[in-house]
């Protein structure tokens, strides 16, 4: 409907093209991924309870069995765990992150910083957990849900490194400037600024 209200109402004329703007890679370090391949277990009943898990003594989720991916923030430090989930899953949520630890709107996504692509060449899914200090944070989601903070751990703040540092030393990963990304952009080729009348 909007389509059609824009051409026949001010004669937008426009195409899609692919173009290619500046951001990150995540790619794996000389010394190879830290990833755990997930073995899931083909009798578990995967858990589609609306309720957050439990934590353990580390103030980390106990996970239920399928696929999950939480994370949390608390104290200055993010902290995402992954459960049977492919690398896509990280590289998705990557724009915000890295956004908010430079101290940028984490929902700029013209932000070049915003914009990340997986080079890393990993098919599988894997169960992970990254933590990382992110002084200004300010949110907190898990499958789009608000998560409270784990308890503060004893060397907080000032004991997790910054997101760049985090996924090289616990995954075996690294973020990489590059000017290549491809996005599908719609370009305007002409419009009338007032449209016709009814």
């Amino acid at each position: 409907m909007m389509e059609n209200l824009l051409e026949k109402r001010f004669h937008l004329q426009a195409h899609r093209e692919k173009r290619r703007y500046p951001g990150y890679a995540l790619a794996v370090t000389d010394g190879g991924p830290k990833l755990k391949a997930s073995k899931p277990d083909p009798d578990s009943l995967v858990s589609n309870s609306p309720q957050l898990p439990k934590r353990n003594s580390d103030g980390l989720f106990i996970l239920p069995p399928g696929p999950q991916m939480f994370t949390s923030l608390g104290w200055g430090v993010v902290v995402v765990q992954a459960q049977q989930k492919p690398i896509a899953d990280l590289v998705k949520a990557m724009g915000r992150m890295i956004n908010q630890s430079l101290g940028e709107n984490p929902n700029d996504y013209a932000s070049p910083k915003a914009r990340v692509i997986d080079r890393t060449g990993l098919t599988g899914t894997y169960d992970f957990t990254l933590h990382f200090s992110c002084e200004l944070c300010q949110f907190a989601a898990t499958n789009g849900a608000m998560v409270p903070p784990a308890p503060p751990p004893a060397d907080t703040p000032g004991g997790e490194p910054g997101i760049f540092a985090a996924l090289q030393k616990q995954l075996g990963l690294k973020l990489v400037k590059t000017r290549d990304i491809p996005l599908d952009v719609i370009v305007v080729d002409r419009v009338d600024k007032t449209p016709t009348a009814n």
